[in-house]
């Protein structure tokens, strides 16, 4: 091989020419990508372009520049100079060569051998330059230069940074990640299915995740000829959803959702035909005794059945189809085909679902049946009242009330007498061709007479009604009552042996407790199903402890009088006190083998021997009153103790009224206290001042508290106030020193505690001030009734000495009389005080009290006596003792009216029944977490059960005093025990239905007390007509004389 430097420095010369045309394309034709991207970008800001056809020209573009460059490079590789031309170039640029470097570049070409002036000028040129690179490289930068190649590589990169950063290239960029799937596609389709059923309409939604955000659908409908396309603009919800309707739909179609720049996958929606009711017909079966007419209904409406009672769908439907029942709360068990026979047991709302052989499934239109349940009858026993007296020979009055939301069945006394065997008389019974009253009012004497009874006898009586509830009727039973036959005077007998220690015995609480117990072990067996057993079981215990403890207060009492009458108690009362001990003890042993039933019949003997004692007692009492001296020093010490018990009546009542008072001012006070807490604990959360402050305001608050609890601490019937305000007291001093402290979080949870015992001692307050109140109407309907049995036994005096003749004291029985007047005189006094005194808080008791007043002034009550006094100054015995019956009965209607203005005080105040609105609310919440909570199925009904029974008893404590039979039916409802397979969500609903019924019950009566207290509001602050004030100052003149 020969040696060629001079070719080898050429052609590598010539290469490097090529490579830098090469990037001099490359340039070029990035720079006309630019340009055309650049283009493209302004061209979408003018006109829009979707990211499908950014990305197709952004590809375009490219394979343009591509195809350009290629063709560059193509057109610049013919254009290389060779290396002869190179060399020529060399010596066009370097005249001073004289075309040796030609020539030498020609002989390293030649093959044949040199001749000695060739070969000296091939030497010369290859030592002059073939080691020379600077000289070629020198020769490369004047043939080619480079700053050219640079200026269209910079051009290029300026005109890329804007291209890049337009939203074609963006769009591009974008739609190439989704081809790839880096990324979400730009539309997002909502829809609830692929097919729907004929003539239904079809939702859809799409979310624009990107670029503009406005959507329009495009729909192409496959069943029409032609393929119907029309375009519709979606509508705009929220920031980038967009919906559409689709209705009446009724032949397949295909539809995309598209925007300026986006567009979705076609989705295809088939059609199918819904399954469809051919017919339908829903009837209900009635019981029979409720008289309830058949209804039928030929659609899906909502109607009401009552519990027990039965419903049929009857349902035509197409071959093929099944029909199936959906129930909320769910049933037991699944129920399907064409008739369904259902049971009236809760309260549900239904669906029919139809499903064809293809799945497809239709529901009908929902329908719920409202279950009301067929209640107990309610008995309301007006007369006689639960403790009666009345004399050997007397009949009593029976005035009873029953009703029935359908109707009643029978209504039959149960009593017997002193405890023997246990006798019944029915007062009612529906006949068989009868139609069953809905309401009775029995109203009729209950002729004892007949019966033969004498002094000292007891009756122990309960009527019981009963409904015409198939096949087990309901039974209701009243309040167990007493009759008591007592002696007159007159028809008693003069023996016995009694002295002044022994009448002092009293044993009325011993009867009052016996009876107690005697309705106490009534209620725990009428509520036996009812109640769970550990509750019974407790109920039972206290019955026989209470019983027991009876037992030994009996026996310390007869030893009390034992010791009192020296050991010389005559007959019968010793053997009366044994005998009444050893039947309770025979009802302690019964009790004590849980036979209540069993218990019942000693237990009423040893009450019937209680109440032949008090007889005895009451026997030898008004003996030895008979044998008391009739001289005129005995009748003048006899009306001095008569003036001094009189005068202690009198004193008592006036301290009962200060109390009254006192009461009520210390209740404004608490007020008071509660609203400056209340400010001092919102102070304290809210940070508005300082805690120096709020301790020195809780701080004085504290010390009012005390004084207030001290005030209380010497009122009657004040424990439990004064037990919260020292418990408030506490909290207060806790608080005070957590803001001295200035720990304000701390101090205001103590404020909370101290708020919320302030407003406990504000109910309890109230609650003694009602007692009070009925205390004091109390007082004074049993003066009332005691001056009407002093009346009477003077018209008693007065009718004997009219047989007696002239030989009578008339003025020790005038003086009597007057008596007798000048304390009824003292008694409308005090009712006047003490309606004053309920005036503000209890308006409708004060009017009654002041209404039995003057009733009893017109019907000269008063006019009366002073008759009968006057009769008596002239002897004239019949006309007095005619004057005196009368007032007698007047005084005793008078005391029954006073009785019955206290019932018109109410059991509970507002405050009171507000609070008992939020713990039923309370509870109902806290039985919505136990149904919706975790947990195994037992463990989640102990909670709810615990939840029912503590509603139960809230509601127990309200419907006695409220007098609400139903607020009573719904806490049995809720007291009855839950079976092992009761359904949670079954038994939730039915709680949450029955504590809802309580809270309507309650606020009824909370709306009804707050209406009045606003009319009588109206009533103080409005003047009277001008027509009836001087009527109205004429009546109170009167009463002041």
């Amino acid at each position: 091989m020969f040696n060629r430097p001079l070719m080898q420095q050429l052609r590598q010369l010539q290469r490097r020419l090529q490579l830098r045309l090469y990037t001099r394309s490359l340039a070029l034709a990035l720079l006309c990508l630019c340009c055309g991207i650049l283009a493209l970008g302004l061209w979408e800001q003018l006109f829009g372009l979707s990211e499908a056809a950014a990305a197709l020209s952004i590809g375009l573009l490219f394979l343009g520049s591509s195809l350009f460059f290629s063709l560059l490079t193509f057109r610049k590789g013919k254009a290389i100079i060779t290396v002869k031309q190179l060399a020529l170039g060399i010596e066009n640029r370097r005249p001073e060569l004289m075309d040796r470097l030609v020539c030498a570049i020609e002989l390293e070409e030649q093959s044949r051998p040199l001749n000695t002036l060739e070969a000296g000028l091939l030497q010369e040129m290859q030592n002059s330059f073939a080691a020379d690179p600077e000289f070629f490289n020198a020769c490369f930068r004047s043939f080619q230069p480079w700053r050219s190649s640079l200026l269209l590589a910079l051009a290029a990169f300026l005109l890329l940074l804007p291209a890049t950063h337009m939203a074609a290239f963006r769009k591009a960029k974008t739609y190439f990640r989704t081809l790839c799937g880096y990324e979400a596609p730009g539309i997002r389709i909502i829809l609830s299915g692929n097919e729907f059923a004929m003539h239904s309409d079809v939702p859809i939604k799409a979310e624009i995740l990107r670029w503009e955000n406005r959507a329009e659908i495009e729909i192409e409908e496959m069943g029409a000829p032609g393929k119907k396309r029309y375009v519709q603009d979606m509508f705009a919800q929220t920031e980038r959803l967009h919906s559409f309707t689709i209705y009446d739909i009724n032949a397949p179609l295909r539809f995309r959702v598209r925007s300026a720049s986006l567009r979705s996958a076609w989705q295809k929606i088939e059609v199918y035909e819904q399954p469809a009711l051919e017919a339908l017909s829903i009837r209900s079966i009635p019981l029979p005794y409720t008289r309830n007419k058949v209804q039928s209904f030929t659609e899906f409406v909502d109607f009401s059945l009552t519990e027990g009672e039965q419903f049929e769908l009857l349902m035509q439907m197409p071959p093929g189809i099944e029909a199936s029942l959906l129930a909320t709360p769910e049933m037991t068990q699944a129920v399907h085909g064409s008739v369904m026979l259902l049971d009236a047991d809760l309260s549900r709302s239904y669906q029919i679902v139809l499903q064809d052989q293809n799945g497809h499934q239709s529901k009908c239109q929902p329908f719920k049946v409202s279950v009301e349940p067929d209640l107990p009858p309610v008995l309301e026993l007006k007369q006689p009242a639960l403790d009666n007296s009345i004399k050997p020979g007397d009949s009593i009055l029976l005035d009873l009330l029953a009703r029935d939301d359908f109707g009643l069945r029978e209504l039959r006394l149960y009593f017997s007498v002193s405890g023997g065997a246990r006798q019944s008389l029915q007062l009612y019974h529906q006949e068989d061709n009868e139609l069953a009253e809905k309401e009775l009012q029995h109203r009729q004497f209950w002729e004892l007479e007949k019966m033969g009874l004498q002094d000292g006898d007891l009756l122990s009586c309960i009527v019981v009604v009963s409904d015409n509830r198939e096949p087990e009727a309901q039974r209701t039973r009243s309040e167990l009552f007493f009759i008591t036959v007592k002696p007159e005077p007159d028809e008693l007998e003069a023996d016995g042996d009694m002295s002044g220690k022994e009448m002092q015995a009293d044993i009325s609480d011993l009867i009052a407790e016996s009876k107690r117990l005697l309705r106490l072990t009534w209620d725990n067996l009428g509520q036996a199903v009812g109640l769970r057993p550990e509750e019974l079981q407790k109920r039972n215990f206290e019955l026989l402890r209470d019983l027991g403890q009876l037992e030994v207060e009996l026996r310390q009492r007869m030893n009390q009088m034992q010791e009192r009458s020296q050991g010389l108690m005559a007959e019968p009362l010793p053997s009366l006190f044994k005998r009444s001990s050893q039947f309770m003890l025979a009802a302690v042993a019964l009790l004590e083998r849980e036979l209540l039933e069993e218990s019942l019949q000693p237990q009423e003997q040893a009450l019937a021997a209680l109440v032949q004692i008090e007889n005895e007692m009451l026997k030898n009492a008004i003996k030895s009153k008979g044998k008391q001296g009739t001289g005129e020093g005995e009748s003048k010490e006899g009306e001095e103790e008569a003036e001094s018990e009189y005068q202690e009546q009198t004193s008592s009542t006036e301290e009962q009224k200060q109390a009254l008072a006192a009461m009520r001012d210390s209740l404004q006070q608490l007020e008071n206290l509660l609203q400056r807490q209340e400010q001092v604990n919102q102070d304290a959360v809210e940070g508005s001042s300082l805690a120096e402050d709020l301790a020195r305001r809780q701080e004085q608050i504290r010390s009012e508290n005390l004084e207030l609890e001290q005030a209380l601490h010497d009122l009657p019937n004040c424990e439990a106030p004064v037990s919260s305000l020292q418990n408030a007291a506490a909290e207060m001093a806790k608080g005070s020193a957590a803001f001295a402290e200035s720990e304000t979080q701390r101090g205001s949870i103590h404020g909370q505690r101290a708020q919320q015992q302030l407003l406990q001692a504000q109910r309890q307050l109230q609650q003694s001030i009602r007692h009070h109140a009925a205390n004091q109407i109390n007082r004074l309907a049993d003066k009332s009734a005691q001056l009407a049995e002093k009346q009477a036994e003077a018209a008693a005096k007065s009718s004997a000495a009219a047989q007696e003749g002239n030989n009578v004291d008339n003025q020790k029985l005038r003086a009597e009389q007057n008596q007798l007047r000048q304390e009824y005189k003292q008694l409308q006094q005090n009712i006047e005080q003490v309606s004053r005194l309920l005036d503000d808080d209890y308006p409708e008791a004060s009017q009654a009290l002041r209404q039995a007043a003057a009733l009893a002034e017109q019907q000269g009550l008063e006019k009366k006596m002073q008759r009968a006094g006057n009769a008596l100054l002239y002897k004239q015995f019949q006309p007095a003792g005619k004057e005196q019956r009368q007032a007698a009965n007047y005084l005793q209607a008078l005391a029954q009216d006073l009785q019955n203005s206290a019932e018109l005080l109410p059991p509970f105040s507002s405050e009171e029944l507000r609070e008992m609105l939020r713990q039923l609310q309370k509870m109902a919440m806290q039985m919505q977490q136990n149904a919706q909570g975790a947990g195994t199925g037992g463990r989640k009904q102990q909670k709810m059960q615990q939840t029912r029974e503590q509603a139960a008893q809230m509601l127990r404590d309200a419907a006695d005093p409220l007098q609400e039979q139903r607020l009573q039916h719904i806490a049995d409802e809720l007291d009855a025990p839950l079976t092992g397979q009761t359904d949670g969500s079954a038994l939730n609903v039915r709680t949450q239905t029955l504590l809802h019924a309580a809270g309507n019950v309650l606020h009824e009566i909370l709306l009804q007390m707050l209406k009045d207290d606003t009319i009588n509001l109206i009533r103080e602050s409005t003047s009277p007509p001008r027509k009836y004030r001087r009527q109205v100052e004429k009546y109170f003149k009167e009463l002041s004389h």
